[in-house]
């Protein structure tokens, strides 16, 4: 019996150390535009259940749409990842990464598939993150986030104005 209990935390632990690597890797790869192939390949694979890592995955997903050579392959890749955006966040609706990825996607879709209208509040919890200290704001991901958010012309300059003062 103790062997089994041992073998069992064993595959628990490891597979926690594996979601993380998962995770680690995917946020790598989400800001380097020239790595768009791997992160695609990366997210669309893993089968870790974390909430952040199914945004990461929705967001590979969505993200491959460009790849696709019909439109009906790419509106049907879109709708996918958005949906694996939208479940991610539903299950964890104060996660500021989560909003920060669909945050992007939103940003970068075109305006016809209609994915816009929750730029001004992911932008506004993102930035009550930062105020209320929730993210370590100069961890280089979240540095990285600001960057992100300043560059984006979908968000309000007073939005913008808030985060820069956040920017080391």
């Amino acid at each position: 019996m103790k062997k089994h209990f041992f073998f069992l935390l064993l595959v628990l632990f490891g597979y926690d150390t594996l979601a993380q690597n998962e995770l680690s890797q995917l946020r790598n790869l989400f800001f380097q535009p020239q790595q768009a192939q791997s992160f695609i390949q990366l997210g669309t694979s893993v089968v870790s259940q974390d909430d952040i890592v199914i945004g990461y995955k929705g967001a590979a997903t969505a993200i491959s749409a460009q790849y696709k050579d019909w439109p009906h392959e790419k509106l049907s890749a879109f709708n996918e990842g958005k949906g694996l955006i939208e479940k991610a966040i539903q299950k964890n609706p104060w996660n500021a990464e989560l909003r920060f990825i669909r945050l992007t996607i939103q940003c970068q879709s075109p305006s016809f598939l209609g994915y816009q209208s929750n730029i001004a509040a992911d932008c506004q919890l993102i930035s009550d993150h930062f105020s209320m200290n929730y993210v370590q704001v100069k961890d280089a991901y979240w540095q990285n986030v600001i960057k992100f958010i300043l560059q984006q012309e979908l968000i309000e300059v007073a939005q913008k104005n808030k985060l820069q003062a956040y920017l080391i």
